[in-house]
């Protein structure tokens, strides 16, 4: 079955590869690359390229063809595994594992290496925390309608620099590629999308905040954009925050609860995971630090 999608004002002027991703959560950008090299999808009726760029009442044509074959090799990860059934499997995922396989990561182990090794949604690499893999087509079908309804939560553990003045506060400022540096993200007007976080003061510091973060939009990088944007970047974030005080490996981002409902029972299931040993360890002597201050 041909799938088609016709691009609104709003999206004209996006590659068609990022535009895809968004489109079509139930594929990995590699998988839709593959699509487009072979292709399988056509823009007007035409074989496109990934770095087309897509206009305002554009019709983009994605043709019903086989997956690409991808050469993933199982691998042992001893994955964290939060809940498990035969629908579903839901992982605490630890900082720096890569979830899905791309062109830049295809001699690196990543999430997807141990799925296969264990049992045959997406946050950063950096990011620690829940995310749920459906294991069969059904599963795989209604997670990927909750991701667009917003029937799936995720919320986050953030600590920032700087002292939050704000019980709760939201922040609504478009997400597009950062002109000067294809790999980070950026508020911008220019060729973005609309991208909102909600913000809630869990813990204040003497120079830090806790914060707990929640997306009303699921935009690349958007909590850790947002943040930099309103000026309290993330501790130890490597692409957005600049120094690192406490010398960490990973940027203290943590996806702690998982809301979703059931593919199968329709039940709605709630899932929470501690803060990672980095993360708390953080805490502790920031904890400390005030006390003697």
């Amino acid at each position: 079955m041909t799938k088609l999608l016709k691009v609104n004002r709003e999206e004209s002027g996006q590659r068609l590869d990022h535009y895809l991703v968004t489109q079509c959560p139930e594929f990995s950008r590699s998988y839709l690359q593959g699509m487009i090299e072979q292709g399988s999808i056509r823009v007007n009726g035409e074989p496109a390229k990934a770095r087309s760029k897509i206009k305002s009442d554009d019709v983009v044509e994605i043709l019903d063809i086989e997956p690409v074959e991808l050469d993933i090799k199982p691998v042992d990860l001893q994955l964290d595994i939060v809940y498990e059934d035969s629908d579903l499997l839901v992982i605490n995922k630890p900082q720096g594992l890569i979830v899905h396989p791309s062109a830049s990561t295809k001699d690196q182990v990543t999430l997807v290496s141990g799925l296969l090794y264990h049992c045959q949604d997406r946050i950063d690499k950096d990011t620690s925390g829940l995310l749920v893999v459906a294991k069969n087509e059904n599963a795989h079908h209604e997670l990927s309608r909750q991701l667009k309804d917003k029937t799936m939560n995720r919320s986050y553990y953030a600590l920032v620099s700087g002292v939050f003045k704000h019980d709760f506060a939201k922040v609504d400022a478009p997400i597009g590629r950062d002109s000067t540096d294809r790999q980070k993200m950026t508020v911008t007007h220019k060729n973005s999308k609309t991208a909102v976080t909600h913000l809630k003061t869990v813990e204040a510091f003497k120079h830090y905040t806790l914060l707990e973060c929640s997306l009303e939009t699921g935009r690349t990088h958007q909590i850790r954009v947002h943040l930099k944007y309103i000026g309290f970047p993330i501790v130890g974030d490597p692409k957005y925050a600049g120094k690192n005080e406490f010398g960490l490996t990973a940027q203290c981002l943590h996806a702690f609860r998982l809301e979703l409902i059931h593919p199968t029972t329709h039940q709605r299931m709630t899932f929470t995971a501690d803060l990672p040993h980095q993360f708390k360890a953080v805490l502790a002597e920031i904890r400390e630090r005030d006390a003697l201050e």
